[in-house]
């Protein structure tokens, strides 16, 4: 089964790169070889070279017959034995597999008793042969030979991609082509050939290779603290499902392998386990997060079983591997809470802040931190949720939630269950501030002095209300945080949607302080570690947001080579070592806008008071076309622009990308190289678009930049100064 296995992958992984390099008008390159060598038959020579150009033999084609046959795992290593015709003697190599096209009338001999082994295959051969492996007999064909079996070939899909005409013969990647038509060939009796063999089909009726190859997958393992020994160099790499050109390992990576194929998976999930299914005895399932994930093997179920009554409530982490599986499970000591000088018995050697990867294990009073010895990692959590109290539910006696302006956090242990349940009810409409830990639960809640903090942000809505005579406002801020936060204010004064405000929280309520714009130019380093002048502080929190006060928070990973400008810049707050702490930008990251190549503008008119303009924009991939009526924006087709969608996914935002001729793109390295000489780094998720001769455009992978030259294209590089980056790269052939 695994001889079969890796000639059917070389087969489906060659015919799945072969559309993407027609496209971009290239060979196939690296990627054709590492195909090719996944084959038992099509080897190359003593330096590696795979002749791609060159003939395929009678007696190889032979040898790809069987092995495309149902007789596919029986065929071992045998090959010599039989004296067939005058040119195939008992010791010939083929002999095995000559004999078997032989007895089932795929191929035939020569009228002279010869069988002519080391001939070139020709088309006309070629397709008789593989027609007769589908099953299809002289009846079948209409005409004389070899126009009927031509003809019929090209009716069922056998010669799809083909350039071989009659009387030529078949290269080795023709033959490659040709075998994986006749996998997706359709037999006389309306099935698709590779489903007769056992192989698995996709949703299209493609061979599903993947699928073929986990059939022999071995995994998962676990990788410590050195790069794990693999039985082979992968030829693919899948890092969490997408594909790779290179891994750089970390401790604890899950990873499995088969047939040159490698997926490595580094998806952990922290929290404290809630149940275990069907029972703690004999787990099948864990949940974590209110989420449930299956088991992989016996391994991870008899270290949760070990745990018995002590399981449920345990914080852990879960070591996912493919579809999801927990492949591992480690120990994870906490929640705890910092208090003014905490310290840890150990130097953890990765550090986790607020989710994101932190070079300081610095641990702030109120903090909400985990750890594992083990794993040598540390977890911080910097959420607070401050407000009067509005509920305890399901009751005040025996609470599990708590209820802040409208929205409800889950209690993350029975102490603190207990503890405000002590109280009767006394915590009710009480000003408090909720400590967050990593699954969004509530660790403590502080009172009294312990619930002063200080949040800022941009106002989303502000509502005058009245209640016992009194008007105040109740206004919803999008915060630093990136969480929306609702308080009352004085009616002293009024508030707008976008206005920016800081609002400090003590026992007494919440004082609110319009704030003004104060800009921070300079561009943030690789590491993200400092802009400008300024550095940026371990727990720095930062919000992107659009003219109306709408976006989210950025992790600080995606500040790394932002421009900052007194355009993008809307606030920023130093703490007491000067170090930003808070920083509000305007339209400034990826957060808010997606980039792709607008390909058509059509403007029509119904009378002279109503318009309708049709956007067609290649965006992730995908070519999708957009109506709006009466507005429109100064953008021309062929460019790169900036939208933006509201959460209906109408457009509601463009604006057109700067275009820059570029020289070179060297995605290995993330940048590229202008026709003036500079350098342009390229966004993470930069969109490769093709012109081709025929002016219609198509989108192509990241990969494909390696096979764009400037000598074959001209490339359009349109960057978006609000980021600093290439977000679009269009390739023109010449």
């Amino acid at each position: 089964m695994k001889r079969w296995i890796s000639f059917a992958l070389a087969l489906c992984l060659l015919t799945a790169l072969i559309p993407s390099v027609q496209a971009a008008g290239s060979d196939s390159g690296d990627d054709a070889v590492a195909c090719l060598k996944a084959l038992d038959i099509l080897e190359g020579d003593g330096t590696g070279d795979l002749k791609l150009s060159a003939p395929v033999t009678r007696a190889a084609f032979a040898k790809l017959l069987a092995a495309t046959s149902p007789y596919r795992d029986d065929l071992g290593g045998q090959g010599a034995g039989y004296s067939l015709f005058t040119d195939v003697k008992s010791g010939h190599w083929a002999g095995g597999y000559i004999k078997l096209c032989l007895d089932n009338g795929w191929m035939i001999g020569y009228t002279d008793g010869s069988f002519r082994p080391d001939d070139p295959v020709s088309l006309e051969e070629a397709c008789t042969a593989g027609l007769r492996l589908l099953g299809y007999a002289s009846a079948d064909l209409s005409g004389p030979f070899p126009a009927a079996q031509l003809n019929k070939a090209a009716a069922v899909g056998l010669r799809d991609g083909l350039a071989a005409q009659q009387g030529q013969e078949l290269t080795r990647e023709e033959c490659v082509r040709l075998f994986y038509n006749l996998l997706t060939c359709k037999t006389p009796q309306g099935q698709v050939y590779a489903s007769t063999l056992g192989l698995p089909l996709d949703s299209d009726g493609e061979v599903d290779y993947l699928a073929a190859v986990k059939e022999d997958l071995e995994g998962p393992f676990l990788s410590g603290e050195t790069e794990p020994a693999l039985p082979a160099a992968p030829e693919v790499i899948y890092l969490n499902g997408q594909r790779v050109s290179d891994i750089l390992w970390q401790k604890d990576d899950v990873y499995y392998y088969a047939h040159g194929y490698l997926w490595v998976y580094r998806e952990p999930v922290y929290g404290q386990i809630s149940a275990l299914n069907p029972t703690a005895a004999d787990p099948e399932t864990v949940s974590v997060n209110n989420k449930t994930y299956t088991l992989s093997g016996s391994a991870v179920k008899e270290q949760l079983s070990a745990l018995g009554s002590r399981a449920v409530g345990a914080s852990v982490t879960l070591l996912l591997g493919m579809d999801g599986q927990v492949a591992a499970v480690r120990a994870v000591s906490g929640p705890f809470v910092a208090g003014d000088a905490d310290t840890l018995g150990f130097a953890p050697r990765t550090v986790y802040r607020d989710g994101a990867l932190s070079n300081s294990a610095a641990l702030s009073k109120y903090d909400v931190y985990y750890y594992s010895a083990d794993e040598s990692a540390l977890w911080i959590y910097t959420d607070r949720v401050s407000g009067r109290i509005q509920a305890l539910t399901p009751s005040l006696s025996a609470p599990t939630a708590v209820t802040i302006s409208g929205q409800s956090y889950t209690l993350a242990t029975d102490a603190l269950s207990r503890k405000l349940s002590s109280l009767n009810g006394k915590w009710t409409d009480r000003f408090v501030t909720l400590l967050l830990g990593m699954d969004g639960t509530v660790v403590e809640v502080l009172t009294d002095e312990a619930v002063e903090a200080t949040y800022y942000g941009v106002v989303q809505s502000a509502v005058k209300t009245a209640a016992d005579g009194a008007v105040e406002w109740q206004i919803t801020l999008l915060c630093t945080d990136g969480r929306q936060h609702t308080f009352s204010a004085g009616a002293d004064r009024t508030w707008e949607t976008g206005d920016l405000a800081r609002v400090t929280v003590d026992q007494d309520g919440a004082e609110f302080e319009s704030l003004r714009r104060r800009a921070l130019s300079g561009t943030v380093d690789a590491g993200a570690s400092k802009a400008g002048s300024y550095a940026l502080a371990d727990n720095v929190k930062v919000l992107d947001v659009d003219e109306d006060g709408d976006g989210g928070a950025v992790e600080r990973s995606e500040l790394a080579g932002l421009a900052l400008t007194e355009s993008n810049v809307r606030y920023y707050e130093l703490n007491d070592s000067g170090q930003v702490e808070h920083l509000i930008l305007q339209n400034a990251t990826e957060l808010l806008w997606e980039h792709g190549l607008l390909t058509k503008v059509e403007s029509s008119s119904r009378d002279s008071m109503s318009s309708t303009t049709q956007y067609t924009i290649l965006i992730d991939g995908q070519s999708r076309t957009y109506s709006l009526s009466g507005q429109s924006f100064p953008v021309t087709a062929g460019q790169g622009v900036a939208v933006r969608f509201s959460a209906a996914g109408a457009i509601v935002g463009m604006r057109a990308l700067t275009a820059v001729e570029l020289a070179e793109v060297r995605p290995s390295s993330g940048a590229a190289v202008g026709a003036d000489g500079q350098s342009y780094d390229l966004a993470g998720e930069v969109s490769v678009c093709l012109r081709a001769a025929d002016w219609n455009y198509y989108a192509l992978e990241r990969e494909d930049l390696k096979t764009l030259s400037a000598d074959d294209y001209t490339l359009t590089g349109y960057y978006d100064t609000a980021q600093g980056k290439l977000q679009v790269i269009l390739a023109r052939q010449k």
